[in-house]
């Protein structure tokens, strides 16, 4: 069986130790870590936009092979 974890941080520098951290027992980097932007838009109860939420963060994604 297959673990599959993502590793997600604002902040570039504490992503990367929270990666150490996961091969450290055992994971192994499936995808470097790279920036991600996300989008959210606020509407109210009418349906009519309001505004656009705009998130920034750092993701990596680990696997670990053997699941005991």
């Amino acid at each position: 069986m297959r673990a599959i974890s993502r590793v997600r941080h604002a902040n570039k520098r504490k992503c990367l130790m929270l990666c150490i951290d996961k091969e450290k027992s055992g994971f192994e980097c499936k995808k470097p870590i790279e920036e991600i932007t996300a989008y959210e838009k606020i509407f109210n109860k009418r349906g009519q936009y309001i505004m656009t939420i705009e998130e920034t963060y750092y993701e990596a994604v680990y696997v670990k092979e053997r699941v005991e």
